[in-house]
C-alpha cells in the first residue's frame, strides 16, 4: 500500500513538472510577427470592493470569466474545482461541500456554517443547499483563496466564492440556446436585455436542465436517481437616477423536482455485513460495490425552492462611493425516503426538512479620489432564521423512529476597514480590520420512539473577534508584483441541533501566511501567479458519532502547507493555452477520536491523518485553437485534463472512505458562423468514462456503520446550440 502511494505520488509530481516545463516552452514560440496582436485579455475583477486588474491584487484569486465558464460547460460549483488550485467541492446529495485549501466542515447543520463563503452577486449564502442553484448568465466567477476576515470577514477562514451577474444593458442584446445528450439530458437558456426607456434597464434570465439519471437503480420498477429537474430565473431592473446615483433591483427563483443524489452502499465496515444484511432481516444488496449502480427500494424524492431579492444602492460623491446593498432570501429544502441501509428491505430510510429565511444589510464606503492613501470603510448585518427537522424509521416495521430538528436565530454584526498606502513608487502596504459579533439562539429536540431517549434543549450563546490582515507587495517591473500577506480568518461557534448537545461549539481560528509573485509576460502574452502559503488552523469543529447522535466539539488543530501555479497564454493567435497546478499538505496536528465504526481501535491519534477533501496535487492543463474558414466562419475545438490525488472523506483516513488518484478529460468541437451569431457544438465530459467518487459518509453504530459514497457524473456527452441577437 505505501509503495503504491509512493508511486502515485511520483507519478502526480512528474505530471504536474512535465506540464508546467510544456506549458511555459509552448508560450514563447510564437514569432516577432504574432506578438503585437497576441496579448492576453485583461481581467477585472471586484475582489477588494473595486474595480481592479487580477494581476494587481496582491491574494491568491482566481478569476473566471463568461466566456471560458460557457466553452467549459460549467453548470454549477461543483464543475469550478476542476480549474481551480486548492478548490475542492463534493455533491452531498444536493448540497454542495466546498473546501478550499483544507478548509471546510465535516457536518453541517442549520446551527452551524461552512468554512468558505459563497456570494451570489455580493449577497452571503448562508445554507448549502442554496448553493447549487446553477451558474448561468454570468460576467464571471471569482475564488479567493485564503481567509478573508476583513472585506468579506463571515466564516471566510478557507476562502470565499462570489458569481457575478451580467448586468442590464444599455443597447438590445440577449441569446438562445439548447442542448441535448446521454441520459435524455437536455438545458435551454433564455436570456434578453436591453433599455426600458431614458433611465432604466432590464435584464431577464431563464433556464431549464433535465436529465433522466445518471445511477440505475436496481430494484425493479424504480427510477435512475442522480438526475436534473430544476428551472431558474432571474430579473433585473437597473434604474439611473442621476448623472452619479443608480439603483438596482433584482430578484431570482430555483425550483428543483429531482429525485437526488444516489447514495452507493460498500458495505459495512471494512466490508463487514451490516444487521439489514444478516438474519432475520436478510437483506439483499444485489449490485457490486465497485459499480455505480445502487439499490433503493423506495422512491426517493427531492424538493427545493429558493428565491430572493436584492436591492443595490450606488452613488458616487467627489471622494468616495457610497454603496447600500439589502437583501431578502428564502427557502424551503428537503428530501423523501432516502435510503439509509443500500438493500432490497424496507428498513431505514431518511427523511428531512428544511425552512430557513435570511436578511442582510451591507454599508460601504470606498475612495475614488487619487492619491497614495486608498481606503474602504463598511457595516454588515446579517440575520437568519432556520427549522429543521428528520424522521429516520429504524429496524421496520418496529415501531424505532429517530425525531430530531429544532430551530435556529442568528444575528451577526460586523464593521471593518481596509487602507493601502503607497510607501514609494512601487511599494505598497495594505491593512485591513474586522471587528464580528455572532448571537445564536438554539432550541431542539431529539426522540427515539419506543425508548426512554426523548429529551429537548435550548440555548444561548454569542461570540466576537477581531480579524485582519496585511500585505506588502512591490512591483519591480512593468507588468509585475510579489507580496507577502499575513491574515486571521474566523468562523463562528454555534449549536449542534437536534443532538442535545446543550453546549455550543466554539469558533474556528486561521493564521496564514502566504507569499506570492504575478507577472506578464512575453510581451503580455502569457499571465502567470504563483503563490506558497503555511497556515495554523486551531479549534477546528470536528465530529465524533455516539449512538444516534452526532456531537460536535472543538477538539482539534491542523496545519496547512503548500503551493498553487496558474499560467494562461496565448501562443499564437489561434492557440490558447491555460493551467492550473496546487499542492497541498494539509494535516492534523493535535488531534483524537474515536471511530464508532470501529470500537476495538479505541481513542486513536489521528495527528498526521490528512483533512478530509484535500488532496495531495491538483493539475488541470487545457487549451484552445481556433481555425479560420474561408467562408469567414471559424471551427473551434478545446479540450481539458484534470488530475486529483487521492482525498480521504473523513479525517479517519480509511481506504473504505476515500477516493484514489483519478485523470479525466473534457472535449468540445464548435462552429461559429460568419457572424459569430450562430455556434454549434458537439461536447464531451469525463470521456474516459471514471468512476469517480464525490462524498462519502459513515451512518450510525446502532445501524451496523454502513458506508455510503456519492459518485461524480460518468461520461456524457452531447450536441448544443446558441443564437446571439
Amino acid at each position: 500500500m505505501a509503495n503504491s502511494a509512493s508511486k502515485q505520488g511520483a507519478r502526480a509530481r512528474w505530471l504536474a513538472a512535465a506540464s508546467t516545463l510544456a506549458f511555459i516552452a509552448a508560450s514563447g514560440v510564437a514569432t516577432a510577427q504574432d506578438r503585437a496582436d497576441n496579448t492576453i485579455d485583461e481581467l477585472i475583477v471586484t475582489a477588494q470592493k473595486r474595480e481592479q486588474s487580477v494581476q494587481s491584487v496582491p491574494l491568491a484569486i482566481t478569476s473566471l470569466g463568461e466566456t471560458f465558464l460557457r466553452d467549459r460547460r460549467v453548470a454549477d460549483v461543483v464543475d469550478l474545482q476542476n480549474f481551480v488550485p486548492g478548490l475542492n467541492v463534493g455533491r452531498a446529495g444536493n448540497m454542495a461541500k466546498i473546501t478550499i485549501r483544507g478548509v471546510s466542515n465535516e457536518f453541517i447543520n442549520i446551527g452551524g456554517d461552512a468554512g468558505v463563503a459563497f456570494h451570489l452577486d455580493g449577497i452571503f449564502i448562508g445554507r448549502a443547499e442554496a448553493q447549487l442553484a446553477g451558474i448561468y448568465d454570468v460576467s464571471r466567477v471569482e475564488v479567493l483563496r485564503g481567509p478573508q476576515g476583513t472585506l468579506y470577514g463571515r466564516n471566510a477562514t478557507g476562502g470565499s466564492i462570489n458569481v457575478v451577474y451580467n448586468r442590464p444593458t444599455s443597447t438590445p442584446e440577449g441569446h438562445v440556446s439548447g442542448s441535448y445528450g446521454a441520459y435524455n439530458e437536455y438545458e435551454l437558456e433564455a436570456v434578453a436585455s436591453g433599455p426600458l426607456g431614458e433611465r432604466a434597464a432590464g435584464r431577464l434570465s431563464l433556464r431549464r436542465q433535465h436529465n433522466d439519471g445518471y445511477t440505475k437503480n436496481a430494484v425493479p420498477g424504480m427510477k435512475a436517481l442522480d438526475d436534473k429537474d430544476n428551472f431558474a430565473a432571474r430579473g433585473q431592473l437597473l434604474f439611473n437616477l442621476t448623472e452619479d446615483a443608480r439603483l438596482l433591483v433584482s430578484a431570482d427563483y430555483y425550483r428543483d423536482w429531482s429525485r437526488g443524489g444516489a447514495s452507493k452502499f460498500i458495505g459495512g465496515p471494512d466490508g463487514a455485513k451490516t444487521p439489514a444484511e444478516l438474519p432475520p432481516y436478510n437483506g439483499q444488496t444485489l449490485v457490486p460495490f465497485d459499480v455505480r449502480d445502487i439499490v433503493a427500494n423506495l422512491g426517493q424524492k427531492t424538493y427545493g425552492e429558493f428565491w430572493g431579492v436584492k436591492v443595490e444602492l450606488a452613488w458616487s460623491l467627489p471622494a468616495f462611493d457610497f454603496k447600500a446593498i439589502s437583501s431578502y432570501r428564502d427557502q424551503n429544502y428537503g428530501f423523501r425516503r432516502a435510503e439509509l441501509d443500500g438493500t432490497t428491505l424496507d428498513w431505514s430510510d431518511s427523511n428531512v426538512s428544511n425552512k430557513i429565511w435570511q436578511a442582510s444589510q451591507e454599508l460601504q464606503l470606498v475612495s475614488s479620489a487619487e492619491g497614495p492613501l486608498q481606503w474602504i470603510l463598511g457595516a454588515y448585518y446579517y440575520t437568519e432564521n432556520g427549522d429543521q427537522a428528520r424522521y429516520i424509521p429504524i429496524f421496520k416495521p418496529s415501531p424505532l423512529a429517530l425525531l430530531a430538528g429544532g430551530e435556529v436565530n442568528t444575528d451577526a454584526y460586523a464593521l471593518y476597514g481596509h487602507v493601502d498606502y503607497e510607501l514609494a513608487s512601487r511599494l505598497t502596504l495594505a491593512l485591513g480590520a474586522r471587528y464580528s459579533v455572532d448571537e445564536r439562539k438554539s432550541s431542539d429536540f431529539l426522540a427515539v420512539t419506543g425508548t426512554p431517549l426523548d429529551g429537548t434543549s435550548s440555548g444561548k450563546a454569542s461570540w466576537d473577534a477581531a480579524t485582519w490582515d496585511a500585505t506588502l507587495s512591490y512591483k519591480p517591473a512593468e507588468g509585475a508584483m510579489a507580496y507577502l500577506r499575513v491574515a486571521r480568518g474566523f468562523k463562528s461557534g454555534g449549536f449542534n441541533t437536534g443532538s442535545l448537545q446543550q453546549q455550543p461549539f466554539n469558533p474556528e481560528y486561521i493564521l496564514s501566511w502566504e507569499a506570492g509573485y504575478k507577472a506578464s509576460l512575453f510581451d503580455r502574452r502569457m499571465r502567470l501567479s504563483a503563490v506558497a502559503f503555511y497556515n495554523d488552523y486551531d479549534d477546528l469543529q470536528v465530529t465524533q458519532v455516539q449512538g444516534f447522535s452526532i456531537l460536535l466539539t472543538n477538539a482539534a488543530s491542523a496545519r496547512i502547507k503548500g503551493a498553487e501555479l496558474e499560467v494562461s497564454g496565448n501562443v499564437t493567435d489561434a492557440l490558447r493555452l491555460n493551467m492550473a497546478l496546487g499542492y497541498l499538505d494539509a494535516r492534523f496536528r493535535d488531534y483524537q477520536n474515536t471511530d464508532q465504526s470501529r470500537p476495538q481501535k479505541g481513542m486513536q491519534d489521528l495527528s498526521g491523518n490528512r483533512l478530509p477533501n484535500s488532496p495531495e496535487w491538483k493539475l488541470s492543463i487545457g487549451g484552445d485553437y481556433t481555425h479560420e474558414l474561408a467562408s469567414g466562419g471559424q471551427l473551434r475545438l478545446s479540450g481539458a485534463y484534470y488530475f486529483q490525488d487521492k482525498i480521504y472523506f473523513d479525517a479517519f483516513n480509511e481506504a473504505q472512505q476515500s477516493q484514489g488518484s483519478v485523470g479525466r478529460v473534457d472535449a468540445d468541437l464548435s462552429y461559429v458562423s460568419p457572424d459569430g451569431a450562430w455556434r454549434l457544438s458537439l461536447y464531451g465530459k469525463n470521456l474516459t468514462d471514471e468512476l469517480v467518487r464525490t462524498a462519502g459518509r459513515v451512518g450510525s453504530s446502532q445501524v451496523g456503520s454502513p458506508n455510503f459514497v456519492l459518485h461524480d457524473p460518468p461520461r456524457t456527452y452531447g450536441v448544443s446550440v446558441r443564437r446571439e441577437f
